[in-house]
């Protein structure tokens, strides 16, 4: 029962808020594995690095004015993670980090504890090298040995770029015991073209090493196409025809096809896989289409799958959305399609409401009934908020099915301090009797930064009418309370903890910037930079699309500017990032440091 009201709460707190999330427009944070890369195969068929490497650390030639600067930056060393339960570690994580000066990790090893030993053994070691313009040139990782202790090596990989920052090799390369030296695995070359319309065109060729006859055997060949804008557009794998002697679509082989508005907005995205039986392309997964209004708001999105009888794509769902003048989302309706009869037949739909400042005040959902020829209503959510603006009530109501009436199924109610942190939410749900009661509640308590310092999280016992504590998370910073030191979360059970406690170890690095001297380059500063980023661009720019990606190649923003707007990043932990500018046909790309 405990479980199931704990996943009430999670359920309905996350509802509330996606609706109301999804209600409005907000800036667009993803990682690349969600956007371009998502649902790819296997490394099989992908050019492992590309994507992130050849956009991130191709350099315009605008920008070959440099002056260099130190900035004084305390990076992420280490991170320890350990889980006791009445101070016995039974299972924990280890991570170590090196710098180069110019802020690359250049050094990464990952360790697991042991229960046999009580010591830390090695899950993975790697040794990066970049070359002068930051772009990474070789990767060796190591593997454990478990019966020496020690780690040995295992696999090399290597990167050569052209001289626009483009990568053209990547190389991979395995240790030979016997022979104490680096053998060859497979190699993957790339040339890269762009068309008049500023199309860049990459075309890879995967080969396999034969070590027993030293001969490279062509593998598979990559297509991957790239607009002026830096969408991609096509993406396919094609394999050799010993008959013919040339690439041919054959058994494994796929193909992304991807369309775009002249805003920028994916209008389809579709999925296929060759099937050599009828010697075609055939369709996976979903055919998605889209349209959108004048401010870039989904509109119209129509879900196909694809019929192996006929060969084609045919109508799954559709989605219309309605917003009012200011892009909030007013309505949003679902329907199915009818194969029988050749239409369309609504499932539900959904009613957003706003205040005066753009919250979510309410979402309303209703389902079609097709013997009346009405909407239902199903349920709602009622969302009410102090006159600071703090969500202080989210309310679920549901039809009684008896008296087709509302009423009230659960609720949150949240409580603040005098800083407007909140310090209380408690969870209500109907009881047996029908009764609405507090089941779960969770404090939260802050240090003079406003920093959460503790939260605590307590369930019902129905049969005593106590709260018990559940859980709690401790949180410790450092003297400036500008960095987490510690975390540790406990799990109770019978009165007993399970603790899962995590370190993070700094040191002061000094670390090389760049700043951007040319006067008619696209600038972005301050560089390092605080809380805030600002964009210094030319007045005749029309489209302007902004994409900021960390060390590890996720995409953490990405979002449209303004010719001289400035963009908040206080949430950015301390660091190196890469930043991506589209401006109209053209795309600047650099370096960025986070104090």
């Amino acid at each position: 029962m405990k479980k199931i009201y704990t996943l009430l709460a999670i359920v309905f707190v996350s509802t509330a808020l996606l609706n109301q999330i999804n209600a409005q427009v907000s800036d667009i944070i993803q990682t690349i594995a969600s956007s371009s890369n998502a649902g790819e195969p296997e490394a099989e068929y992908s050019l492992i690095g590309l994507d992130f490497y050849s956009t991130l650390n191709k350099q315009s030639p605008k920008q070959a004015k440099l002056k260099a600067a130190q900035a004084e930056l305390e990076l992420l060393d280490s991170i320890i993670y350990v889980e006791t339960y009445e101070g016995i570690i039974y299972g924990g994580d280890k991570k170590v980090w090196e710098y180069d000066d110019d802020g690359n990790r250049t050094y990464y090893s990952w360790y697991y504890w042991s229960t046999e030993t009580n010591s830390w053994k090695g899950r993975q070691r790697l040794d990066s090298i970049f070359n002068d313009n930051g772009n990474l040139s070789q990767i060796i990782s190591d593997k454990w040995n478990s019966e020496t202790g020690q780690w040995e090596p295992g696999n090399k990989t290597e990167w050569e770029y052209n001289s626009d920052g483009n990568l053209v090799l990547n190389a991979n390369y395995s240790w030979n015991n016997d022979t104490g030296e680096w053998q060859w695995n497979n190699k993957t070359e790339s040339t890269h073209t762009y068309t008049e319309d500023n199309d860049h065109v990459i075309v890879s060729i995967n080969y396999n090493y034969n070590n027993e006859t030293e001969e490279w055997t062509p593998h598979h060949r990559n297509e991957i196409i790239y607009d002026s804008n830096g969408n991609r557009t096509l993406y396919n794998a094609s394999l050799p025809d010993t008959v013919s002697n040339t690439w041919a679509f054959k058994a494994g082989s796929f193909k992304y096809e991807n369309l775009y508005d002249e805003q920028g907005n994916q209008t389809l995205a579709s999925y296929y896989t060759w099937d050599s039986e009828i010697n075609q392309w055939k369709g996976r997964n979903n055919l998605t289409e889209s349209s959108y209004d004048v401010h870039g708001n989904a509109t119209l999105v129509v879900i196909k799958k694809w019929d192996e009888s006929l060969n084609q794509w045919i109508n799954s769902s559709k989605s219309e959305y309605s917003y009012n003048e200011t892009g909030l989302r007013l309505q949003s309706i679902t329907s199915e399609w009818d194969s029988t009869d050749g239409d369309w037949i609504v499932v539900n739909k959904t009613e957003y409401s706003f205040n005066e400042n753009g919250a979510s005040t309410g979402v309303i959902e209703y389902e079609w009934d097709n013997e009346d020829g009405v909407w239902v209503n199903s349920w709602q959510h009622e969302i009410i908020y102090d006159a600071y603006g703090n969500l202080i009530q989210l309310i679920l109501l549901q039809v009684d099915t008896a008296s087709n009436e509302l009423h009230v199924s659960a609720k949150e109610e949240f409580t603040y301090n005098g800083d407007n942190k909140q310090i209380l939410m408690e969870y209500s749900s109907l009881n047996e009797n029908g009764q609405l009661v507090v089941f779960i509640k969770q404090e939260t308590a802050y240090d003079a930064n406003g920093s959460v310092i503790l939260e605590t999280n307590y369930m019902l016992d129905e049969q005593s009418g106590e709260f018990i504590k559940t859980a709690d998370s401790e949180y410790i910073y450092n003297e400036s309370g500008d960095k987490l030191i510690e975390e540790s979360s406990s799990s109770y059970y019978d009165g007993i903890p399970f603790v899962y406690k995590t370190n993070y170890y700094y040191s002061i690095h000094f670390v090389t910037s760049v700043i951007d001297l040319e006067t008619n380059s696209p600038v972005v500063y301050p560089n390092p930079f605080n809380d805030q980023l600002s964009f210094q661009l030319n007045k005749n720019s029309k489209h302007i699309a902004f994409e900021l990606f960390n060390l590890q190649g996720q995409k953490i923003i990405s979002k449209s500017v303004l010719i001289s707007e400035t963009i908040s990043v206080e949430s950015l932990a301390s660091g190196v990032y890469f930043y991506r500018l589209s401006i109209d046909n053209t795309i600047h790309r650099g370096k960025l440091i986070k104090k």
